[in-house]
């Protein structure tokens, strides 16, 4: 892969220079087959894109697709992951 799109994709996703595009953070929930709940985290420059790729990541494994703080409430933050991603 050539330097110059290394460089860009980095810029991009920095948010630097004009490629530099917004990032937002959704969090997809669901239960796997048994009724294990799943939260998914993501990071997206495109909301629909991502979505369907959830939707469609969880049709394929039989798990239910929910709406959102459907399942949330059953599970408890205990440390900021991303704080140690930025660093």
């Amino acid at each position: 892969m050539p330097n110059d799109n290394v460089d860009r994709a980095i810029k991009r996703g920095t948010g630097q220079g004009k490629d530099g595009e917004q990032l937002d953070e959704i969090t997809y929930e669901g239960y796997a087959p048994g009724g294990v709940a799943i939260m998914v985290e993501t990071a997206t420059d495109n909301r629909n894109r991502t979505g369907a790729e959830v939707r469609s990541i969880f049709t394929r494994t039989t798990a239910t697709s929910l709406r959102v703080a459907a399942s949330s409430y059953m599970f408890h933050e205990r440390a900021d992951h991303r704080a140690a991603v930025e660093h």
